[in-house]
């Protein structure tokens, strides 16, 4: 639980620095945990109900609760934050956001469906290893390079287009797969792709 607590409060902070990005990818996360705890509670309410099934639904109730001001939150603050922002948020955001869904899935125990929702933030994380290990390990680690202090795109002033910076990053990947793009469309398009790992998340733990 831990290890799972920081890795929720980090991965959202890594998985950063496009106008829209961390707060979209909150929103979408959210709220997809609050369909699960919806879904969840309403399959223990059909039925007569044992002594642990009432703690098992008093705990996807507690976890709707953390996360329906959550989602509110995101939503107000996504109006002034999505490009051009207005508003930018920072570490005291990211940090909140992923504590705050880590809780709910720990109070809820859902840590494993919780898991499938950060998809994208899990292959950040493992596109980031050879870049974010230490320079005294670089001879065993492939494709080690150097850390930067940002590892944002870069921004073409001639063309307006953010372009991968060659850094190992989600982002990145995304602008080398599809080529260089506008900040809205690479916002967007990463937002689609959590959306889509969330749909997947729903089908592997339902259906699979």
């Amino acid at each position: 639980m831990g290890l799972w607590c920081v890795f929720c409060t980090n991965s959202i902070n890594i998985l950063a620095g496009v106008n829209g990005l961390e707060v979209g990818q909150s929103l979408v996360i959210g709220v997809a945990c609050i369909v699960h705890n919806a879904i969840q509670y309403h399959k223990l309410s059909a039925g007569d109900r044992t002594p642990a099934d009432e703690l098992t639904a008093r705990a996807h109730i507690i976890a709707i609760l953390f996360l329906l001001p959550f989602a509110a939150l995101c939503v107000a603050l996504w109006q002034a934050n999505r490009y051009p922002a207005k508003w930018f948020v920072g570490d005291s955001f990211t940090y909140f956001a992923g504590t705050v869904l880590a809780c709910a899935s720990i109070v809820g125990h859902f840590t494993k469906t919780s898991m499938l929702f950060f998809l994208p933030q899990l292959i950040n994380f493992i596109i980031s290893i050879p870049q974010l290990t230490p320079e005294r390990y670089k001879r065993v680690m492939p494709f080690w390079k150097a850390c930067p202090r940002h590892r944002l795109p870069k921004w073409n002033p001639k063309t307006n287009l953010m372009e991968s910076s060659g850094n190992y990053t989600l982002l990145n990947a995304y602008l080398v797969i599809f080529g260089p793009c506008t900040e809205e469309q690479l916002c967007r398009g990463l937002l689609v792709f959590q959306a889509v790992c969330c749909t997947v998340g729903f089908v592997v733990r339902y259906y699979l």
